[in-house]
């Protein structure tokens, strides 16, 4: 059997696409050409009814002619200090009073099996919060296991706890308590 020689099996590329990848290589060479001819332009002044639409890019001191022209044209400077607004008080918006006397338990499950429930005790125990689990009797013959954590005094230190929760993938019922008031 006879080999074939490796440039038999190649393609040969078309002369047409030399040719046009040899034109876009000059015409870029070009254009780089053309770009270093222009010349810089500096401080050019915009005419009359453009001026006013773009802010101006000078950073020199102000002329006296030009002060007038800004007083005229930038009294919100001084119109804004003086103005006041006073927006309508609307009762939705207004955070309710909560009573003093409440605190708030989280309940994170309920299990059948004592076991499960000390499985999510000890889970709750690694993100630093302190659960208990409650024995809870629904009937005579069922015996429930409540994990629950707290009880917070305020919201704050309750969400701060549901959040450390949720991002071990547990979704807390929160419970409200009453508490003796002083």
């Amino acid at each position: 059997m006879a080999k074939k020689s490796s440039t038999s099996t190649q393609k040969k590329v078309p002369g047409w696409v030399w040719a046009f990848n040899l034109a876009l290589a000059a015409l870029f060479l070009y254009f780089l050409y053309y770009l270093k001819s222009v010349p810089e332009t500096r401080n050019v002044e915009l005419p009359a009814d453009t001026a006013s639409q773009q802010p101006p890019t000078n950073t020199a001191p102000a002329k006296s002619e030009d002060t007038d022209k800004n007083d005229q044209r930038f009294k919100f400077y001084d119109m804004l200090p003086e103005t006041k607004v006073v927006a309508p008080k609307v009762e939705e918006y207004t955070p309710k009073k909560l009573p003093e006397n409440v605190a708030y338990m989280l309940q994170t499950g309920s299990f059948r099996a004592f076991d499960d429930a000390e499985r999510q005790r000890a889970m709750i125990g690694f993100q630093g919060l302190k659960a208990q689990v409650e024995k809870f009797q629904a009937s005579e013959d069922s015996i429930w296991y409540r994990v629950q954590v707290g009880p917070f005094s305020s919201r704050s230190k309750m969400n701060s706890a549901v959040d450390k929760l949720v991002a071990i993938n547990i979704q807390p019922l929160v419970k409200t308590l009453k508490t003796e008031g002083e």
